[in-house]
Protein backbone atom coordinates (compact mmCIF):
# COMPACT_ATOMS: atom_id res chain seq x y z
CA UNK A 1 0.00 0.00 0.00
CA UNK A 2 1.63 3.29 -1.09
CA UNK A 3 1.40 6.40 1.05
CA UNK A 4 -1.30 8.09 -1.05
CA UNK A 5 -3.50 5.00 -0.79
CA UNK A 6 -2.69 4.68 2.91
CA UNK A 7 -3.66 8.27 3.72
CA UNK A 8 -6.82 8.13 1.61
CA UNK A 9 -7.73 4.87 3.35
CA UNK A 10 -7.17 6.42 6.77
CA UNK A 11 -9.29 9.44 5.90
CA UNK A 12 -12.02 7.25 4.42
CA UNK A 13 -12.09 5.01 7.49
CA UNK A 14 -12.25 8.06 9.76
CA UNK A 15 -15.05 9.55 7.68
CA UNK A 16 -16.96 6.28 7.76
CA UNK A 17 -16.47 6.01 11.49
CA UNK A 18 -17.57 9.61 11.92
CA UNK A 19 -20.74 8.92 10.00
CA UNK A 20 -21.59 5.93 12.17
CA UNK A 21 -20.46 7.17 15.55
CA UNK A 22 -18.57 9.85 17.42
CA UNK A 23 -14.81 9.76 17.88
CA UNK A 24 -13.73 6.50 19.50
CA UNK A 25 -10.86 5.75 21.85
CA UNK A 26 -9.05 2.49 22.48
CA UNK A 27 -9.63 1.14 25.98
CA UNK A 28 -6.59 1.30 28.27
CA UNK A 29 -6.57 -1.50 30.85
CA UNK A 30 -5.52 -1.04 34.47
CA UNK A 31 -1.85 -2.02 34.82
CA UNK A 32 -0.88 -4.91 37.11
CA UNK A 33 0.57 -4.34 40.57
CA UNK A 34 4.04 -2.83 40.44
CA UNK A 35 3.46 -0.97 37.15
CA UNK A 36 2.34 2.62 36.64
CA UNK A 37 -0.77 4.05 35.01
CA UNK A 38 -0.85 6.93 32.53
CA UNK A 39 -1.60 9.47 35.27
CA UNK A 40 1.34 8.24 37.35
CA UNK A 41 3.72 8.26 34.39
CA UNK A 42 2.67 11.79 33.40
CA UNK A 43 3.25 12.88 36.98
CA UNK A 44 6.80 11.51 36.79
CA UNK A 45 7.43 13.32 33.50
CA UNK A 46 5.94 16.72 34.35
CA UNK A 47 6.27 16.81 38.13
CA UNK A 48 2.66 17.32 39.15
CA UNK A 49 -0.34 15.15 39.97
CA UNK A 50 -2.68 14.30 37.09
CA UNK A 51 -6.35 13.38 37.35
CA UNK A 52 -8.98 12.47 34.76
CA UNK A 53 -11.05 15.33 33.34
CA UNK A 54 -14.83 15.25 33.10
CA UNK A 55 -14.83 13.39 29.76
CA UNK A 56 -12.99 10.49 31.41
CA UNK A 57 -10.13 10.31 28.90
CA UNK A 58 -8.20 13.61 29.01
CA UNK A 59 -5.84 14.15 31.95
CA UNK A 60 -4.76 17.35 33.69
CA UNK A 61 -2.63 18.70 36.51
CA UNK A 62 -2.62 22.22 37.92
CA UNK A 63 -0.45 23.42 35.02
CA UNK A 64 -0.39 20.74 32.30
CA UNK A 65 -3.16 19.18 30.22
CA UNK A 66 -2.90 15.91 28.28
CA UNK A 67 -5.61 15.66 25.62
CA UNK A 68 -6.15 12.18 24.19
CA UNK A 69 -6.09 11.76 20.42
CA UNK A 70 -8.94 9.77 18.91
CA UNK A 71 -8.20 6.28 17.58
CA UNK A 72 -11.06 6.41 15.05
CA UNK A 73 -13.83 8.71 13.91
CA UNK A 74 -11.72 11.87 13.52
CA UNK A 75 -9.85 13.64 10.75
CA UNK A 76 -6.32 12.70 9.84
CA UNK A 77 -3.38 12.55 9.42
CA UNK A 78 -2.08 14.20 12.59
CA UNK A 79 0.15 17.21 11.99
CA UNK A 80 3.34 16.85 14.02
CA UNK A 81 3.76 20.61 14.34
CA UNK A 82 0.22 21.39 15.58
CA UNK A 83 -0.44 20.44 19.19
CA UNK A 84 -4.13 19.59 18.98
CA UNK A 85 -6.09 16.38 19.37
CA UNK A 86 -8.45 16.94 16.41
CA UNK A 87 -7.21 13.91 14.45
CA UNK A 88 -6.34 10.23 14.82
CA UNK A 89 -2.85 9.07 15.79
CA UNK A 90 -2.37 6.45 13.05
CA UNK A 91 -0.71 8.52 10.28
CA UNK A 92 1.42 11.61 11.01
CA UNK A 93 2.56 14.41 8.74
CA UNK A 94 4.20 17.82 8.58
CA UNK A 95 7.65 19.28 8.09
CA UNK A 96 9.26 19.64 11.46
CA UNK A 97 12.32 18.95 13.55
CA UNK A 98 11.48 17.08 16.72
CA UNK A 99 13.17 15.78 19.84
CA UNK A 100 12.43 12.19 20.83
CA UNK A 101 12.95 10.93 24.38
CA UNK A 102 12.12 7.63 26.11
CA UNK A 103 10.55 8.37 29.49
CA UNK A 104 9.19 5.11 30.89
CA UNK A 105 9.14 1.36 30.27
CA UNK A 106 7.12 -1.31 32.06
CA UNK A 107 7.88 -4.41 30.04
CA UNK A 108 10.22 -7.39 30.17
CA UNK A 109 10.61 -7.48 26.39
CA UNK A 110 13.32 -5.46 24.67
CA UNK A 111 12.07 -3.05 22.02
CA UNK A 112 13.29 -0.31 19.67
CA UNK A 113 11.36 2.84 18.87
CA UNK A 114 11.46 4.45 15.44
CA UNK A 115 9.40 5.28 12.39
CA UNK A 116 8.53 4.54 8.75
CA UNK A 117 9.19 7.45 6.39
CA UNK A 118 6.30 7.21 3.94
CA UNK A 119 7.80 9.76 1.56
CA UNK A 120 10.09 6.95 0.39
CA UNK A 121 9.13 4.54 -2.37
CA UNK A 122 9.86 1.58 -0.09
CA UNK A 123 9.55 2.71 3.55
CA UNK A 124 11.60 0.69 6.03
CA UNK A 125 11.79 0.74 9.82
CA UNK A 126 14.26 3.34 11.06
CA UNK A 127 15.29 2.79 14.68
CA UNK A 128 15.97 5.79 16.90
CA UNK A 129 16.86 4.03 20.15
CA UNK A 130 16.24 1.11 22.46
CA UNK A 131 13.25 1.91 24.67
CA UNK A 132 15.36 1.11 27.75
CA UNK A 133 17.55 4.16 27.00
CA UNK A 134 15.91 6.74 29.25
CA UNK A 135 16.09 10.54 28.91
CA UNK A 136 18.51 10.56 25.99
CA UNK A 137 17.23 13.00 23.34
CA UNK A 138 17.41 12.31 19.63
CA UNK A 139 16.80 15.07 17.09
CA UNK A 140 15.05 14.10 13.84
CA UNK A 141 13.70 16.13 10.93
CA UNK A 142 10.73 14.89 8.89
CA UNK A 143 9.45 16.38 5.65
CA UNK A 144 6.26 14.45 5.00
CA UNK A 145 3.90 11.69 6.12
CA UNK A 146 5.23 8.95 8.38
CA UNK A 147 4.21 6.33 10.92
CA UNK A 148 5.66 5.81 14.37
CA UNK A 149 6.82 2.24 14.98
CA UNK A 150 7.85 -0.10 17.78
CA UNK A 151 9.92 -3.21 17.12
CA UNK A 152 9.75 -5.90 19.80
CA UNK A 153 13.16 -7.55 19.54
CA UNK A 154 12.32 -10.20 22.11
CA UNK A 155 9.29 -11.41 20.16
CA UNK A 156 10.38 -10.56 16.63
CA UNK A 157 7.29 -8.45 16.00
CA UNK A 158 7.04 -5.01 14.41
CA UNK A 159 4.02 -2.75 14.50
CA UNK A 160 3.21 0.85 13.76
CA UNK A 161 0.88 3.64 14.79
CA UNK A 162 -1.45 2.51 11.97
CA UNK A 163 -3.63 -0.41 13.17
CA UNK A 164 -3.86 -1.63 9.55
CA UNK A 165 -0.24 -2.78 9.92
CA UNK A 166 -0.85 -4.76 13.10
CA UNK A 167 -2.30 -8.24 12.65
CA UNK A 168 -2.78 -10.43 15.71
CA UNK A 169 -1.30 -13.88 16.15
CA UNK A 170 -2.87 -17.32 16.32
CA UNK A 171 -6.65 -17.09 16.26
CA UNK A 172 -6.42 -13.28 15.92
CA UNK A 173 -4.37 -13.24 12.70
CA UNK A 174 -7.24 -11.76 10.68
CA UNK A 175 -7.82 -8.91 13.14
CA UNK A 176 -6.09 -5.52 13.34
CA UNK A 177 -5.02 -3.96 16.64
CA UNK A 178 -4.26 -0.47 17.90
CA UNK A 179 -0.90 -0.59 19.68
CA UNK A 180 -0.58 3.14 20.41
CA UNK A 181 -2.43 5.72 22.48
CA UNK A 182 -1.36 9.35 22.27
CA UNK A 183 -1.85 12.58 24.23
CA UNK A 184 -1.35 16.16 23.01
CA UNK A 185 0.38 18.17 25.73
CA UNK A 186 -0.23 21.79 26.68
CA UNK A 187 2.16 23.18 29.27
CA UNK A 188 3.78 26.51 30.23
CA UNK A 189 6.81 27.49 28.16
CA UNK A 190 6.13 25.01 25.37
CA UNK A 191 7.25 26.19 21.92
CA UNK A 192 5.81 24.16 19.07
CA UNK A 193 3.91 21.00 19.96
CA UNK A 194 4.41 18.09 22.32
CA UNK A 195 3.02 14.58 22.36
CA UNK A 196 3.31 11.60 24.70
CA UNK A 197 3.10 8.18 23.04
CA UNK A 198 2.05 5.18 25.15
CA UNK A 199 2.80 1.84 23.47
CA UNK A 200 1.63 -1.74 23.93
CA UNK A 201 4.52 -4.02 22.91
CA UNK A 202 2.54 -7.23 22.36
CA UNK A 203 -0.50 -8.06 20.26
CA UNK A 204 -3.43 -10.39 20.71
CA UNK A 205 -2.20 -13.98 20.66
CA UNK A 206 1.15 -13.29 22.39
CA UNK A 207 -0.64 -12.47 24.89
CA UNK A 208 -1.04 -8.72 25.54
CA UNK A 209 -2.50 -6.86 28.53
CA UNK A 210 -3.17 -3.58 26.68
CA UNK A 211 -2.30 -1.27 29.57
CA UNK A 212 -0.22 0.84 27.13
CA UNK A 213 2.77 1.49 29.37
CA UNK A 214 5.37 -0.83 27.79
CA UNK A 215 7.19 2.09 26.15
CA UNK A 216 6.46 5.77 26.79
CA UNK A 217 7.96 8.30 24.38
CA UNK A 218 7.83 12.11 24.50
CA UNK A 219 7.90 13.90 21.14
CA UNK A 220 8.60 17.65 21.18
CA UNK A 221 8.18 19.23 17.75
CA UNK A 222 9.95 22.48 16.89
CA UNK A 223 9.05 24.50 13.78
CA UNK A 224 11.66 24.51 11.02
CA UNK A 225 12.82 28.11 10.32
CA UNK A 226 11.55 29.55 7.04
CA UNK A 227 14.26 29.93 4.34
CA UNK A 228 14.30 33.72 4.75
CA UNK A 229 14.70 33.42 8.52
CA UNK A 230 17.45 30.85 8.11
CA UNK A 231 19.24 33.18 5.68
CA UNK A 232 19.02 36.06 8.15
CA UNK A 233 20.45 33.88 10.90
CA UNK A 234 23.29 32.90 8.59
CA UNK A 235 24.00 36.54 7.66
CA UNK A 236 23.97 37.52 11.31
CA UNK A 237 26.51 34.83 12.10
CA UNK A 238 28.78 35.99 9.26
CA UNK A 239 28.62 39.61 10.45
CA UNK A 240 29.57 38.59 13.99
CA UNK A 241 32.49 36.56 12.64
CA UNK A 242 33.74 39.55 10.60
CA UNK A 243 33.55 41.82 13.64
CA UNK A 244 35.58 39.36 15.70
CA UNK A 245 38.24 39.18 12.99
CA UNK A 246 38.52 42.99 12.96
Amino acid sequence: MNIKTRILSAIALSAAASGAMAQSYTTVSTPPSGEKSHTQILRDIYGSTFTAMSNGRDLASSTVTAQRLADAGAGGPTSLSVGTAASVDSIWSGSSTFLVTAKAKFAADRSQFGYFDDTLASPAFTSLFDTSTMNSERSVTMTGPFRWALKNLSRGTLFTSDPNDNSGLGGFVHQKFDQLTTYAINRPGLIGAEWVLFWEDRMKGEPADYDYNDAVIVITAQPIPAPASAALVGMGGMMMLRRRRR
